[in-house]
């Protein structure tokens, strides 16, 4: 159609042209029906020709928007775009690829090849004219020659069939590069290092069976690497064709955490740790085993156990001795009193030989606890009023009761205030219930935050009311307030009508703890 357009535009022209120049001679030979027949030929042929520029704008306007559109996203894309000629001169350049380059350079009308690195120019040199006569799609991977970090970029370069041009699509993978730079780097020191370490380090599949190891697991199990690899742990550690009971393997993958076996494979104790290895989603994949050779640590610790056991026997005697001594020093005690006539002495030595004894006895209780330096406050004292108790067994009714808060002691404080509570349950029992056939003597034990109180109590005749313990001049008193200021604390003998006339006594102790 538009072919017969532009052949009848020159028809009427011709038409028209022969109608002016033959004025004349037309309006002479044309009838009124012919000019009128011509001027609408005309008007028809520019109503046309209005309609045809009417359509070419649309199109025209159509094609700018689809260059503009094109223009765009051409340099926007995220991918560099370059066109190069026979002889690697770049044509023509994407937005994108400048920014690549960086601001001010103008690559276009300049050799690719001069913008690399070597030793990529000379790589990309030689392989520049197979790549242009060959129009199947090739890669290649160049670093650019800039100022600043340096530009890596991932070349696909094509031809189309009989086309005088390279076209070239460059990706920036320069961050990919370095993280692969990274990740080789953090490769090559987690080699290093497994290969490094003294102890052996094993990788185990699900199986149990040797996938990696490092150079020090030949020397512990003295196999050669060739020996090692593909192995099951078993076969190894045990030269055994099943797993050992208790196997540290079969633990972990029970319990998914880490495990640890000691064992003896022939003349050498070795210490393996076992812990799972997992992949990215968590799941289990295998397992690292490291295996120390802890064969000097167990001779130490064999000759620590038979040096610890000489220590027992030595304190058992030691303490065999010094309990014979006090029964000595008891006896003589008593057989001096009973050589003395009743009296003041015979008394004193009576009450030196009780306390002896009482002090024999916290000392067999502290050498008797599993741990010399913190004691169980309960544990201790509850012993200690049971053989206080025994000691005075007689006719008349007296209830020894108690109730004590358990607490660890510091054994520094637990002497001392064994002999003080032994000290006032003694003197109970000896002087609150004189001329009574029963009674109750009450001994408590509480702690609050780091302060702790004793107190023993009796419903006995009491005190006498003028009595002051700053000033009593009894042996017993004097030695109680010495132990209460060693610990440091505060002793107290309450007056009030609770135990006033008759009511008994309580004395309290109270001082810090230390443990």
């Amino acid at each position: 159609m538009k072919r017969d357009k532009e052949e009848l535009i020159p028809s009427l022209r011709e038409r028209a042209e022969a109608a002016l120049m033959n004025e004349s001679e037309s309006s002479a030979k044309l009838s009124p029906e012919g000019i009128q027949s011509l001027i609408h030929d005309l008007r028809v042929h520019q109503i046309e020709l209005e309609m045809q520029n009417d359509e070419l704008r649309t199109s025209r306007n159509a094609l700018e928007k689809a260059r503009d559109e094109y223009a765009l996203l051409y340099n926007r894309s995220p991918v560099g775009y370059l066109s190069l000629d026979a002889s690697g001169i770049i044509r023509r350049a994407n937005q994108t690829f400048l920014d690549m380059l960086g601001e001010g350079y103008v690559p276009v009308g300049k050799s690719f090849a001069s913008l690399l690195k070597d030793p990529d120019r000379d790589i990309f040199l030689g392989r520049f004219n197979a790549l242009f006569r060959k129009p199947d799609e090739k890669r290649l991977d160049v670093t650019i020659d800039r100022p600043g970090p340096p530009l890596s970029l991932r070349l696909s370069l094509a031809r189309q069939e009989n086309a005088k041009e390279l076209l070239v699509a460059a990706s920036d993978i320069s961050e990919q590069m370095r993280n692969q730079e990274a990740l080789q780097q953090a490769e090559l020191i987690w080699s290093e290092t497994f290969q490094a370490m003294s102890d052996g380090v094993w990788i185990l599949d699900l199986e149990g069976r040797v996938l990696r190891y490092n150079a020090a697991s030949e020397r512990l199990v003295g196999k050669p690497g060739e020996r090692i690899e593909g192995c099951h742990c078993f076969n190894l550690m045990h030269d055994s064709g099943h797993r050992m009971e208790n196997c540290p393997y079969l633990r972990m993958q029970e319990s998914n955490r880490h495990e640890v076996q000691t064992i003896k494979s022939g003349e050498r104790w070795f210490e393996i740790s076992v812990d799972p290895l997992r992949d990215y989603r968590e799941r289990l994949i295998g397992s690292v085993h490291i295996i120390k050779d802890v064969t000097a640590r167990k001779e130490i610790e064999g000759d620590l156990g038979k040096l610890l056991e000489e220590k027992k026997l030595l304190l058992k005697e030691v303490h065999h001795r010094i309990k014979n001594n006090m029964n000595i020093i008891a006896s003589l005690l008593s057989l001096q009193a009973v050589k003395m006539e009743d009296g003041p002495a015979g008394a004193a030595l009576e009450e030196a030989r009780s306390r002896v004894l009482s002090m024999m006895l916290i000392y067999d209780k502290l050498y008797r606890s599993e741990d010399f330096r913190l004691v169980s406050s309960s544990e201790y004292l509850s012993a200690l009023i049971t053989e206080i108790g025994e000691q005075f067994r007689s006719s008349a009714d007296i209830q020894l009761k108690h109730e004590l808060e358990d607490f660890p002691l510091d054994s520094a404080q637990l002497f001392p205030l064994g002999i003080i509570l032994n000290e006032l349950v003694t003197n109970a029992y000896k002087y609150a219930f004189e001329g009574k056939q029963s009674g109750t003597i009450r001994i408590a034990l509480v702690r609050h935050e780091s302060k702790a109180c004793l107190s023993v109590q009796d419903d006995g005749k009491g005190l006498p009311a003028s009595l002051d313990l700053r000033d009593s001049p009894g042996f017993g008193f004097v030695l109680v307030r010495g132990l209460v200021e060693q610990l440091g604390g505060r002793l107290s003998l309450p007056r009030d009508e609770e135990n006033a006339g008759g009511a008994g006594s309580r004395f309290t102790i109270c001082f810090p703890t230390k443990a």
